[in-house]
């Protein structure tokens, strides 16, 4: 049985600890609560490796986007475009261009569907603090309509 220094801090600490830590930390609280046979523990140090390969596989991504912005620009500007609204079914339509510097990456970088409002939020003042352009449209639905039927 083990029953090493680290049994004296609690369970509940132990989760607390690898909820939030810095991937560094985290491999270091891994090393050392690796053999407490806790389930509590052993629970929250599968979370923690799952949460950093998660981050790990999104910073993946997003880099993997800047690598092919950069390729497809040829030195010119990309322009990133997303769209929120549901067009001639709910409303107006808004759309916002921008374009962003290949340093620093902005990682979470995503359609604004697949993030949180906070995640958003986050993005958001990121993104602004960053752009170079930025062009922002919004089409009401007589005007949608208008173009619907221009495009049949």
């Amino acid at each position: 049985m083990w029953f090493g220094e680290n049994m004296a801090d609690s369970a509940k600490d132990i989760l607390a600890r690898l909820s939030d830590a810095p991937e560094t930390e985290v491999y270091e609280l891994i090393a050392r609560y690796s053999e407490d046979p806790r389930k509590q523990v052993i629970k929250a140090l599968e979370s923690a490796k799952k949460r950093i390969e998660k981050e790990h596989a999104e910073k993946t991504r997003v880099e993997e986007m800047y690598r092919f912005q950069k390729e497809l620009s040829e030195g010119g500007l990309v322009v990133g475009v997303d769209e929120v609204g549901r067009g001639s079914v709910a409303g107006p339509l808004t759309v916002c261009a921008v374009c962003l510097p290949e340093d620093p990456i902005i990682y979470g970088l995503n359609d604004s569907k697949k993030l949180t409002a906070t995640k958003r939020e986050i993005l958001a003042a990121q993104i602004q603090e960053l752009l170079q352009q930025l062009a922002l449209l919004i089409l009401l639905l007589k005007e949608l309509m208008k173009l619907a039927w221009h495009s049949v």
